[in-house]
């Protein structure tokens, strides 16, 4: 099992959430922020880049079967992500993709809080 954090189309209530759900050894760990990121839109879901420690994303740390996680590892390294870890606000430990594109300031989510409507939304040239 590794803990991986997620911020856009895998948390719950999102399109890739059923990547997570469907492995009933999977679970929630817990929901908090962690610090010293921006979140940015790319089409139909976010990416991530460092920012100062006063910036904060909201994510949801799972706890993923190894099959699970390494499913969701090559999806996000064949969209341009690199896997990193953090650490949120209560000291928890995991993974996190940071997208190694280039992104827009005119982009930017803000309160770095991703939901479903932001899938819907499209990205600004």
């Amino acid at each position: 099992m590794k803990n991986m954090f997620v911020y856009g189309s895998l948390k719950k209530g999102c399109f890739n959430h059923s990547l997570i759900s469907e492995n009933s050894r999977n679970r929630l760990i817990r929901k908090g922020f962690i610090s010293g990121y921006k979140m940015y839109l790319l089409y139909s879901y976010p990416a991530l880049k460092p920012s100062s420690e006063e910036d904060k994303i909201s994510v949801e740390l799972y706890s993923l079967s190894d099959e699970v996680f390494e499913r969701i590892d090559k999806m996000e390294q064949r969209a341009n992500y690199v896997p990193v870890e953090v650490e949120d606000d209560a000291g928890k430990k995991g993974i996190i993709y940071l997208y190694k594109g280039e992104v827009k300031e005119s982009n930017i989510v803000l309160f770095g809080n991703w939901t479903r409507k932001n899938e819907k939304l499209n990205i600004v040239d």
